[in-house]
């Protein structure tokens, strides 16, 4: 076969599957409410759909009360279940088959007990529930779960459900159940962000009273526990109240906790690792927060519950000092109905806005319209969405599904494992840097492949167009070039030597 054809599939099915991972809706529908089903008095389910530039509100009567809070679309967005931590449930609103009966022990005896009308209370996790697509297969999908087991004021557990949604005509079933992943004192701020590689999932969870964080890895093939990475700042023991978010890019990680403060780190998507840390003395009255970040990753967002007011501030993550670069975007407005409307845990909405909880249960989400615009004009409507019934404390608790794969980095191995058999490799090795790059790079080859002169360099896009050719005549271990000109995106390198060697590697400009 052309070697040229070959290449160019290569990078055709590159392309294609980052512009498919970009269609994905699993996040289009976010439900709550409270126990009842009491339309006329705010009582039942709540359903808010983002199909539409504006949210699509409706009503449905639900199986069980909503406190902790995770659901599930398919990748066009039709909801598929969701889940309180107790039980769960499909997009009928039927408790799903085997669905019963999640987090055994304390919690499922204390949190998830039925009232009298026949409602479990759900669980008490603001943040210990999160629902993955696994890789392997588009009809599985993983619930992870942190377990009290016996008392409320730490969990002891991580544990993974597993459904398939290929079983009862698309109702789904619960094929696997409170699978021990790890056994450890954790803390309720569990989240996860796909892997550089753009298929595989990092799911985390900080240990409890430290500065250390678990990284698992969901591949096709199962979890694995990844790496115990400490960094930053310890947090002290606290059972909810909190929040942790990664941000769009994937290279931000922000955890918010009463008593503890802010701490945002830089994260590494193919190795699994926090670095940089900066931390924040938010206060010792604080008494609930949420964080986010602004869909361009330059700004957070922040939230606080103190005992009288409540209020959210922006950082820059630009600034040459982060720490400095706080400002007051929103203060309550005091108003109650009936408790407290004031600012809690915080979610970035398919839409691009910042959708932000109350702290007591409430018919109301405030909006942050504009969360890439600095200072006050993001504009902050305190109250903006009315629901059509109350709903409790915790936001839907979502992976980061808009961190793709790492288009040209060293770990996008769904490319990079691919071999370009064509083109005679022996001989000619070289190295890039750095990579990704903002217009420079430099081509370093090793002493072995210096085995003739350079006759060509070409950066080829994804479509196979050459973009960039320059003859180099004289051996040299060193090429500096400039690509000042060229558009950001995913590229290909291709260094010939004059005895007809040639050798390709993958190159990010952004």
């Amino acid at each position: 076969m052309n070697r040229n054809i070959v290449f160019i599939n290569i990078m055709l099915a590159i392309f294609s599957v980052s512009k498919s991972n970009g269609q994905e809706k699993y996040d289009n529908i976010w439900v709550s409410g409270l126990w009842g089903n009491q339309p006329n008095l705010f009582f039942g389910g709540s359903q808010v759909e983002f199909s539409s530039s504006s949210p699509i509100l409706s009503y449905f009567d639900m199986p069980f009360q909503i406190d902790a809070n995770a659901s599930i679309c398919d990748v066009n967005g039709n909801l598929l279940f969701y889940t309180n931590g107790c039980e769960i449930a499909s997009y009928n609103h039927s408790i799903m088959d085997n669905g019963e009966a999640l987090n055994p022990g304390y919690g499922l005896e204390f949190f998830c007990k039925k009232n009298d009308l026949g409602y479990s209370k759900g669980y008490r996790a603001h943040q210990g529930i999160i629902i993955v697509p696994q890789p392997s297969n588009a009809n599985l999908f993983n619930i992870y779960h942190l377990n009290f087991k016996n008392d409320a004021q730490y969990q002891i557990e991580l544990l993974e459900t597993i459904v398939d949604m290929s079983l009862n005509n698309g109702l789904g079933k619960v094929v696997a159940k409170n699978i021990l992943v790890k056994q450890d004192t954790f803390s309720d701020n569990l989240s996860a962000i796909r892997h550089g590689n753009g298929r595989d999932w990092w799911i985390v969870v900080p240990k409890q009273s430290s500065n250390k964080y678990y990284l698992f890895l969901l591949t096709p093939t199962g979890i694995s526990e990844t790496n115990l990475v400490a960094c930053g700042t310890t947090f002290s023991q606290h059972p909810y109240g909190g929040q942790a978010t990664f941000s769009m890019d994937g290279n931000w990680y922000a955890r918010i906790r009463p008593s503890d403060g802010l701490e945002i780190m830089n994260f590494d998507r193919c190795n699994g690792s926090f670095s940089f840390p900066i931390y924040m003395d938010l206060g010792d009255s604080l008494f609930a927060a949420g964080c986010t970040f602004s869909p361009n990753s330059r700004f957070l967002y922040i939230s606080s519950i103190f005992v009288s007011t409540s209020y959210i501030y922006q950082y820059d993550l630009e600034s040459a000092n982060i720490s400095l670069s706080k400002q007051l975007v929103a203060q309550w407005d005091g108003v109650l109905d009936p408790f407290s409307t004031n600012f809690y845990q915080q979610t970035l909405a398919p839409n691009q806005k910042i959708y932000i909880s109350t702290g007591n249960g409430s018919r109301y989400f405030h909006i942050i319209h504009e969360p890439n615009v600095m200072g006050a004009s993001c504009m902050v409507e305190q109250r903006g969405l009315t629901l059509p019934t109350y709903r409790s404390f915790p936001m839907p608790n979502f992976p980061q599904f808009r961190a793709y794969n790492l288009e040209g980095s060293l770990c996008d191995s769904l490319v990079s494992n691919i071999t370009l058999e064509p083109i005679k490799n022996t001989g000619l090795e070289f190295t890039l840097f750095p990579n990704p790059t903002y217009g420079f790079v430099n081509i370093e080859l090793s002493a072995q492949s210096i085995q003739g002169n350079i006759v060509e360099v070409e950066l080829i896009d994804l479509y196979g167009k050459k973009v960039f050719y320059k003859e180099i005549s004289a051996i040299s271990k060193r090429i500096n070039l400039s690509f000042d000109n060229i558009s950001k995106g995913v590229f290909f390198i291709k260094i010939t030597l004059d005895n007809g060697i040639s050798s390709i590697k993958k190159m990010i400009i952004n």
